[in-house]
C-alpha cells in the first residue's frame, strides 16, 4: 500500500500549513482560483467547506491499474447526539498561471466531482473513518498524472471533526505477496 500521510516529523513542525475556506466565494466571484494548502495535522472542526490539497502516491508503471487509490478520511468525531453529513469533492489542481508556484482549485466547478459522503445517525458515537474509492474519479478528471488533488469537505449537517485526509494506492490482497 503506497502511502502519502504526513510523517510525525511533519506533523510536528510549527509550521503546519492550513487549508483555505472558500464559503464567501460564490457565484460574483467563480472564475477565481483559490489557493490550496495540505490539511496539516491538527483535527479541524468542519463548519465551512474546507479545501485540502492531498498528495497522490506515486504508482510504478508495474502496478498502475493493479490497484484502487482511495481516499481515506480518518479521526472523524461526532462532537453532539445529532444525526452528521458531509459531502467529499475531489477536483484537479491547476498550477497558478502567472508565477507558478503553489496549487490552486479551479473555476471548472464549484467543489469538483463529488466522491461521497459520510452519514451518521443521532447517538453514534466513537471515532470512524470513511474510504473512497477514487481511480474513477482520478481519470476522469484527468489527474492521472497530477501529484496532488484538491479535496473538499462540505459540511451538510451536524456538527463533526475530522483528524486527517490523505490518498493511499491500495493494491489487491494477492499482489501484496510479489
Amino acid at each position: 500500500m503506497a502511502d502519502a500521510s504526513p510523517t510525525k516529523e511533519e506533523c510536528s513542525s510549527s509550521s503546519t500549513p492550513t487549508t483555505t475556506h472558500d464559503h464567501d466565494h460564490h457565484q460574483n466571484d467563480h472564475n477565481q482560483l483559490i489557493k490550496v494548502e495540505e490539511f496539516g495535522c491538527q483535527t479541524r472542526k468542519l463548519e465551512t467547506p474546507i479545501r485540502a490539497l492531498v498528495k497522490k502516491p506515486k504508482v510504478g508503471q508495474s502496478m498502475e491499474g493493479r490497484g484502487t487509490y482511495v481516499l481515506s478520511i480518518e479521526g472523524i468525531d461526532v462532537l453532539n447526539d445529532e444525526p452528521v453529513r458531509f459531502d467529499v469533492f475531489v477536483a484537479k489542481p491547476q498550477q497558478e498561471a502567472a508565477a507558478g508556484d503553489g496549487d490552486e482549485a479551479g473555476p471548472d466547478s464549484e467543489f469538483g466531482k463529488f466522491a461521497g459522503s459520510l452519514v451518521e445517525l443521532a447517538g453514534s458515537s466513537g471515532t470512524k473513518s470513511l474510504d473512497l474509492g477514487i481511480s474513477y474519479l482520478i481519470k476522469d478528471i484527468e489527474a492521472t498524472d497530477c501529484d496532488n488533488l484538491v479535496v473538499t469537505l462540505k459540511p451538510r449537517s451536524g456538527e463533526v471533526s475530522v483528524g486527517s485526509v490523505r490518498v493511499e494506492y491500495v493494491l489487491p490482497d494477492e499482489d501484496l505477496d510479489d
